[in-house]
């Protein structure tokens, strides 16, 4: 048996004597006590409710706030210990954060009566009667846009709503510039606690209080399907147009920016994306993001495109963070803003030019969702998994798909209910928007090669020119709808198919060539 050195602590001897302290209400020495044995034991919650505990009894609870949000965040049915970090809150001045401890003491166990009573008040103070919480994603450019972007247009609708909704956004943003211009638009709680407090108990806020957003990967653990947000999306965007414009301060000074770049026309620009590997390595270095690689495509593919655009006399930029790819191609209005990124104004100049852009050329991306923001014209390429992009002015050609034995499923086994067996459950191919899962079952996605993506630019381009931007325009295009039975989600997209692309592969949709 070893010797105790004189730093070592008898914790036998320190419980003994927390224990006798709190039975003669000597809390004082209940607070010494109960610290030092958190120190040994930092996420001990018998210990922290003893600090609590003791807090309350000598009224320190408030001046000790940084304590007080480490004891509700592991203590997050604590409803008693969630109203004194209301009080806390409040005597700060700090009102979103106050009413949301409040939310959080009314969802977890044994609410008082004053709770609500408080809350109330607290809304009435406001002018509201009611309130609802949501979640900022902020980390990823795609759902920092699209989801507050899809209530913004949903709550557009509702009259006279006199309801209290809180935002709550923390951490790392994937683009600051888009989540201060959509913060202009909401009412947003910036709270590194909060949005931690949520993320590691998503269900604990009652569903009174919860506010799920048209398009809400989170809400999924309450219920319902990827499909039912997918098809709400598309209702949404289809009867709407865009809540968020440019702000106008900003567009004098990314001109000018821009001319020094040697852009002097903003009438005739296209804008365009591919993604690679390479933002999601750089942004979240300590995550594997191998089964997103799907999504990826060769910059190759779109040259024959880009050349066809030059020649009709647009100035051509592409956007992106970050590259591992860059097109062997010097022309005098074509700009490479992904490798060639203003480190200072980058996020504004692209923010800017996908809200004055003709059109955007995009992938399943993230950045597809901030050019949906400002409902700019879209042609979406190699998209995968097979959903029809849900905005309002969008045509769309899907990468293919190859089953185990390398053979090229049909579009419309797709349509049909075409399943393929998983953990012994039969699959729907359509409703499989896991691409890790389709990757283990065997199956492959082909990108569009040259051909059909300079097809469908020069087919958008013109549909853009002539301002024909309607879903059912040819004939084949028409049998594509007609082709998807009506229960089938993608009925409702807003988007179709390139013609270019039914035409050059009509055997993989059952179609007959018309126009």
């Amino acid at each position: 048996m070893g010797v105790k050195g004189e730093q070592e602590v008898d914790v036998t001897s320190m419980i003994d004597g927390l224990v006798n302290a709190e039975a003669n209400n000597q809390y004082d020495a209940v607070l010494t006590l109960s610290k030092k044995l958190s120190e040994l034991d930092p996420r001990n919650v018998k210990w922290m409710t003893h600090t609590y505990n003791a807090h309350k009894q000598l009224g320190t609870l408030n001046e000790n706030i940084g304590f007080l949000r480490k004891y509700c965040f592991y203590n997050g049915l604590d409803s008693d210990a969630l109203y004194n970090l209301y009080k806390a809150f409040k005597s700060r001045g700090l009102v979103y954060d106050s009413i949301i401890a409040l939310v959080y003491a009314l969802s977890g166990g044994a609410p008082q009566k004053r709770y609500a009573e408080n809350l109330t008040q607290e809304l009435i103070a406001l002018g509201f009667d009611s309130v609802k919480i949501a979640i900022l994603k902020v980390h990823r450019i795609g759902h920092l846009t699209l989801e507050p972007d899809s209530w913004l247009r949903k709550n557009a609708q509702l009259k006279n709503n006199n309801c209290l909704y809180i935002f709550i956004s923390g951490g790392n943003t994937a683009n600051d510039f888009v989540h201060d211009l959509i913060s202009s638009k909401l009412t947003v709680c910036n709270s590194e606690y909060w949005y931690g407090f949520y993320g590691s108990r998503p269900l604990l806020m009652k569903d009174d209080f919860y506010e799920k957003m048209p398009f809400d990967l989170s809400s999924l653990r309450r219920g319902g399907s990827i499909i039912d947000l997918y098809s709400e999306l598309a209702k949404v965007f289809k009867s709407t147009s865009s809540k968020i414009d440019f702000p106008q301060e900003k567009i004098n000074n990314i001109k000018r920016i821009l001319i020094k770049e040697g852009i002097k026309d903003f009438t005739n620009v296209v804008c365009y994306h591919v993604r690679d590997s390479d933002y999601l390595s750089a942004a979240f270095p300590d995550n594997t993001h191998d089964y997103n690689d799907v999504r990826d495509m060769n910059i190759d593919n779109y040259s024959k495109g880009i050349d066809y655009l030059l020649n009709q006399g647009y100035t051509v930029i592409r956007l992106g963070k970050t590259s591992n790819q860059s097109l062997n191609l010097e022309h005098e209005n074509y700009y490479d803003f992904c490798i060639h990124r203003d480190e200072k104004y980058g996020e504004e100049i692209e923010a800017f030019l996908l809200s004055i852009c003709q059109f955007f050329i995009g992938t399943s991306s993230g950045i597809l969702s901030l050019a949906s923001m400002f409902d700019t014209p879209t042609l979406a390429v190699n998209v995968t998994p097979y959903v029809p992009n849900y905005g309002r002015h969008t045509v769309f050609i899907p990468k293919t798909l190859s089953d185990s034995n390398d053979n090229i499923v049909n579009f419309y086994e797709l349509f049909d209910g075409k399943s393929f067996e998983w953990n012994n459950k039969q699959i729907k191919l359509l409703n499989c928007h896991d691409t890790r899962v389709l990757i283990k079952a065997g199956f492959s996605f082909v990108e569009n090669d040259k051909e059909d993506i300079f097809a469908a630019v020069k087919e958008f381009d013109e549909k853009v020119r002539d301002r024909t931007l309607s879903p059912e325009q040819t004939d084949l295009q028409k049998q594509y709808w007609n082709s998807i039975p009506d229960d089938v989600w993608i009925k409702g997209a807003n988007s179709v198919v390139s013609n270019s692309f039914l035409r050059r592969h009509c055997e993989l949709f059952n179609l007959k060539k018309g126009d």
